[in-house]
């Protein structure tokens, strides 16, 4: 995979800095930004260890409303670096200032798809929802330049109660761009992979360890035929171990949802990953294949476009 940053393991945080996506036939096109917020609501109470932020069981349960939270002087993340937040589901979306509020909607509406596929309001798997609360399931949302340099990273820090996160920075989020960035002449958006990455390590390596990214399981495994053939190669990007099984879903669900197969994106990622369709995924790799779209792990079967409901 062509990634210009890396992950960083601190702790039980997993730090997904920066990486590159693309869409594909029948994917995400130009992505609509999702319907501005009528109101930003500041709230007081604090019934989290992540303060207002934090994402309790009750708020997992309801359907996500895409207005932001500001985060108040007395929260217990106040002054920590975080400016504002959304919750979608399981998952909370945490952002600097600097961070634009069309931007925080859009990872909060593709999380959202990715939880609630049919769109119905309600989360698809429970299971995967409760993992993703149980984990403090993250997403950090800084600005491109700044990053994390005006953060308190001190040891008496909040920041420190963080479980499970992934961050992606203003740069490489854009709601009108599209997974196909530069192979479609448009904006590069990473949103999908990197949401993606976190529901993986913060939920499906635990709802259902077939798909964890440790080995042994079931994805690992048919990781080793695809790397046997010759169909997936990421010792070139220095990814090993983990991160070899965390970017192997990421390429094996986009693909099959149709989000690599773009003229042209296919050549481009080949050193890397070879089955870039749904049909190369079911001929070259079956046992992927039947482990995707298997039912009983409520995966997406079809692509967000950053539009929710």
């Amino acid at each position: 995979m062509q990634r210009k940053g890396k992950y960083i393991c601190v702790g039980t945080v997993l730090l997904g800095l920066a990486g590159v996506a693309c869409g594909g036939n029948g994917g995400v096109g130009p992505s609509p930004v999702v319907p501005t917020a009528a109101a930003t609501s500041v709230v007081t109470t604090v019934e989290h260890e992540l303060g207002v932020c934090g994402v309790t069981t009750l708020d997992s349960m309801q359907t996500p409303t895409f207005v932001p939270t500001v985060i108040p002087d007395t929260d217990p993340m106040s002054g920590v670096g975080w400016h504002y937040c959304m919750k979608a589901f399981g998952v909370s979306m945490w952002a600097v200032e600097k961070f634009p509020e069309s931007s925080l909607r859009h990872v909060a509406a593709i999380t959202a798809e990715l939880l609630d596929n049919n769109e119905d309001g309600v989360v698809d798997d429970p299971a995967l929802n409760a993992e993703l609360v149980n984990n403090y399931a993250a997403m950090y949302l800084v600005d491109q330049v700044d990053k994390f340099t005006q953060f308190d990273m001190s040891d008496s820090s909040n920041i420190h109660r963080f479980k499970i996160t992934i961050a992606q920075h203003s740069g490489e989020t854009d709601p009108l761009g599209s997974l196909c960035a530069e192979h479609c002449g448009q904006p590069n958006d990473v949103t999908l992979e990197e949401v993606l990455h976190l529901i993986q390590t913060a939920g499906y390596a635990f709802a259902h360890p077939d798909l964890s990214m440790e080995s042994p399981s079931l994805l690992t495994d048919a990781m080793a035929v695809a790397q046997a053939n010759g169909d997936y190669d990421s010792d070139g990007n220095n990814c090993f171990g983990t991160c070899a099984g965390i970017e192997y879903l990421y390429w094996g669900l986009t693909s099959v949802l149709g989000a690599q197969g773009a003229p042209g994106r296919c050549a481009a990622i080949s050193s890397e990953w070879k089955l870039c369709t749904r049909e190369k995924v079911e001929a070259g790799n079956p046992t992927l294949y039947a482990l995707l779209t298997d039912p009983l792990y409520y995966l997406p079967t079809r692509l967000p476009d950053g539009r929710y409901r």
